[in-house]
């Protein structure tokens, strides 16, 4: 408990940004439209686009936000400008506060091929976990227990595409063991607590925060 107090009382005393706002633009005629994977705040804005609100962002607890595009067919290859990401923040620097806007372009270099980028994907699937956690909770609520579980395990699945990426092996073997207490009845306050606090880390992309609370002894 101290190891996971101090680390989150030093993130508090490293803001970086207040006010952080996160505009998605279409500047493609062929995109339908996006979607977001996280539980972020998001506003429609009176141009088309959606607002996402972030708040507060530390230095040492880097957020990432995973949005899809959603592309009909385009006519053209090579580089189409799909969009713009605008960011507007309050910074926090040791002259003062300085409010600072960045946009920046969202490019997508067409080649009439698909293409899967493993950073991306290994981030999303991250995501993924993190609501099969919340998803699971849900249904262990309504006393669905074997449907708990196999949303587990289906989130275990997706990342054993990645086995040797960072953290994989250990939120896979967590996903596994979380399952079986699942299918085994077991689950209360505690399991709720934990799937939660799980589920966070994933979302927040917080893996030694995840090792912190993990239920797994740690390798030696």
């Amino acid at each position: 408990m101290a190891g996971i107090f101090s680390g989150e009382i030093e993130g508090l005393v490293a803001l970086a940004a207040q006010n952080v706002e996160v505009e998605v633009r279409l500047t493609h005629a062929r995109v339908g439209g996006v979607s977001f994977l996280q539980s972020y705040p998001v506003q429609q804005t009176p141009a088309g686009g959606w607002r996402v609100m972030l708040h507060d962002l530390y230095a040492t607890s880097p957020r990432a936000l995973a949005v899809v595009f959603h592309v009909e067919d385009v006519p053209e290859l090579g580089k189409v400008r799909l969009g713009e990401v605008r960011v507007e923040a309050d910074v926090v620097s040791e002259a003062g506060i300085e409010h600072r806007t960045t946009v920046m372009p969202v490019l997508a270099n067409l080649d009439g091929e698909d293409h899967v980028e493993p950073t991306v994907e290994q981030t999303f699937l991250r995501f993924q976990v993190a609501r099969a956690r919340e998803e699971a909770v849900r249904r262990a609520d309504r006393g669905d227990f074997d449907a708990a579980a196999a949303r587990l395990r289906d989130a275990a699945a997706g990342l054993a595409a990645f086995p040797a990426a960072p953290g994989n092996a250990e939120e896979i073997e967590d996903l596994e063991a979380e399952a079986s207490r699942m299918e085994q009845r077991r689950y209360d306050a505690s399991d709720r607590k934990y799937q939660g606090a799980r589920a966070m880390a994933a979302r927040d992309l917080k893996a030694q925060y995840a090792q912190r609370v993990s239920r797994r002894p740690r390798a030696r």
